[in-house]
């Protein structure tokens, strides 16, 4: 297996700086986080008229967001090394705002059609409403831990630093929905 190394390569000791200053990477993964949580409780309120609230309604909602999350994270890493993440950040949040209220519309749009089973329906429905958005807020994380990593020695810290700020943000998403 070949090994592509993109950016400079780095000798013992030597860093490198980071393209945006650590505040700013860490609001951009709390909001991004954040969204996520917020998006579980509402996806929940926004599928009960057409699916009801059933154990099959909410294992679709957790099952899709997690796809979602992890299919993000891949292409997010995968983008991140590819495009300047400054530029993507912006992207994939707007993208990711622009999607998650776009699932309002699809949902209700697509719920009333067919008479389905309820738990095909609310997989589906849970799929096409909430999976491209989940994809995309969940591609902002890599392109921040990027721009964040200043130097090899530090990668630990940062890295954990900025998963507790992703925890803070669900944390915070879980409390501002009553």
């Amino acid at each position: 297996m070949v090994e592509r190394r993109v950016g400079p390569r780095l000798r013992r000791g030597e860093s490198v700086r980071a393209s945006a200053p650590e505040p700013v990477g860490d609001r951009a993964r709390h909001v991004a986080i954040g969204r996520d949580q917020i998006r579980n409780f509402l996806a929940g309120r926004l599928l009960a008229p057409y699916v009801g609230v059933s154990i099959e309604a909410v294992t679709s909602i957790i099952g899709t967001i997690l796809a979602g999350i992890a299919v993000g994270a891949w292409v997010g890493g995968a983008l991140a090394d590819r495009v300047d993440p400054r530029r993507l950040i912006a992207v994939l949040l707007m993208l990711g705002g622009v999607l998650a209220i776009a699932s309002i519309p699809i949902v209700r749009a697509l719920g009333d059609v067919g008479r389905q089973a309820t738990g095909p329906k609310s997989l589906f429905l849970t799929f096409v409403g909430f999976f491209p958005a989940a994809a995309a807020l969940r591609a902002v994380p890599p392109a921040v831990m990027k721009l964040q990593i200043r130097a090899l020695s530090v990668t630990g810290r940062t890295v954990g630093r900025l998963s507790a700020w992703s925890i803070a943000g669900a944390l915070f998403g879980t409390g501002t929905v009553r």
